[in-house]
């Protein structure tokens, strides 16, 4: 960022104002801002309060320019992507993968208490996920010397969405070679490689993606859920039990507790959340500390009526 003009702001008694409001409030809504000025002022107060900004475009093509906008002001690993399809439209069809992807990565950086200027529209910050304990033990974590079974190991990979392949080569997969198990898991730039004696974590290995040899050992790892519905086995008699007892049998819901039983299509399951975690909460209150600002209030309540006109006739 240009210092000319973060000097500017740091003397600027109103700016100075709403800096001071921000750092005395858990949550902070600031309405109708004007795109261009408010992008280089949300970078400012980020590097002053360091607590999460969320920033809330009408729409998710203004939203994506935004990001790649951000992406050239600061580094990286300050800005998270929280994009969600139109809402008739995701329960249609599957979840963009590249989107769940910056969707998982953001929520992420929440649960370890990561500050970062997040941008989303109002789908995403309505959306409903699986509550914050929840999502902070679906990560997976396994070092050197555990006990732990192979088929075990295969098993908590299935439930977090991983797929099963001959050769790892993208994220979200995994392969079988007798005692070795190889990871791609979401959250790492390289996969990992597990090796197994008897019932024991012997080795942890990174490896290459082209030449699928080993580069270097390390004691321990974390894996991310692949998807952002997530249960254990032991749950899904009461989830499929809370669906027969609240919906009306059908050939979908039928389909839909097959996918529950087995684990797939996660990224449909968004419809049944409710039955699948009955304590699940909107993305915007994983957040605890948080400024909110909402880019051009009047077209994201414009959109948000067009939703819930879309929403009634989808019903």
């Amino acid at each position: 960022m240009n210092n000319n003009f973060f000097d500017y702001f740091k003397s600027n008694k109103k700016y100075q104002n709403v800096i001071e409001t921000i750092k005395n409030n858990s949550s902070t809504y600031i309405y109708n801002s004007a795109i261009n000025p408010s992008k280089l002022i949300s970078l400012s107060l980020f590097q002053q309060i360091k607590k999460t900004i969320v920033l809330v475009f009408p729409n998710i093509y203004e939203a994506t320019i935004a990001y790649e906008d951000y992406l050239e002001q600061t580094e990286a690993d300050q800005i998270g992507f929280f994009p969600v399809e139109e809402l008739v439209a995701s329960e249609l069809i599957a979840s963009s993968n590249n989107y769940r992807l910056e969707r998982i990565k953001t929520i992420f950086n929440i649960i370890n208490n990561v500050p970062q200027i997040i941008i989303t529209t109002p789908e995403g910050i309505t959306k409903n996920l699986i509550n914050k304990q929840r999502i902070k033990e679906s990560i997976l974590k396994i070092k050197v010397n555990d006990t732990l079974k192979r088929d075990e190991l295969i098993n908590n990979l299935i439930i977090r969405g991983y797929q099963k392949v001959s050769f790892v080569e993208n994220q979200g997969t995994y392969s079988i070679r007798g005692s070795v198990v190889d990871i791609y898991a979401i959250n790492m730039d390289s996969p990992i490689r597990i090796d197994f004696f008897d019932n024991e974590v012997d080795e942890i290995k990174l490896f290459s993606v082209d030449t699928q040899r080993s580069i270097n050992k390390i004691n321990e790892v974390q894996i991310y859920p692949f998807y952002e519905t997530i249960y254990e086995d032991s749950e899904i008699p009461d989830i499929c039990k809370r669906i027969n007892e609240h919906l009306e049998l059908s050939d979908d819901i039928e389909k839909a507790i097959l996918n529950i039983e087995n684990h797939t299509n996660l990224d449909q399951m968004y419809l049944y959340l409710p039955y699948i975690d009955p304590t699940y909460q909107p993305f915007v209150d994983l957040i605890e500390d948080k400024c909110l600002i909402f880019f051009n209030l009047n077209k994201i309540l414009e959109k948000e009526q067009q939703n819930n006109s879309e929403l009634y006739e989808y019903i």
